[in-house]
């Protein structure tokens, strides 16, 4: 229902480079956004509904990004509060699952620009 005011807000030009990256990478990018610990998800929804990203891969991207931090969360929630260890422990995977998939994007994008050429 926003898309019409999105349409007559954002220049044109922006609007199709976002449509075409979230046709392209939209599961990817919600699933690197959901990893991200310091940002609302309400917000990624938002934008996403907005955009052309298709239904299954933002399912899918939002699902398995959303699993580290809520089996985190159910399993070690209060103790990782409670224990400086356990929580540079906490911080240390989830830089590490951010760079896992942030490289996995830009191996699978150098591997398609590889494959064109």
């Amino acid at each position: 229902m926003g898309r019409k005011y999105v349409e007559r807000k954002v220049p044109e030009t922006k609007r199709k480079r976002l449509d075409k990256f979230s046709e392209k990478y939209g599961g990817w990018a919600m699933f690197l956004l959901r990893l991200n610990p310091l940002t609302s998800t309400d917000l990624w929804n938002y934008v996403a509904g907005l955009s052309k990203v298709k239904f299954w891969p933002y399912i899918i991207g939002t699902t398995l990004g959303l699993i580290p931090a809520t089996a985190i969360m159910i399993y070690l929630g209060v103790p990782i509060q409670n224990s400086p260890i356990l929580f540079k422990v906490f911080i240390i995977a989830i830089v590490l699952y951010l760079v896992l998939g942030i490289a996995l994007f830009f191996g699978l994008k150098k591997k398609k620009v590889n494959k064109t050429k």
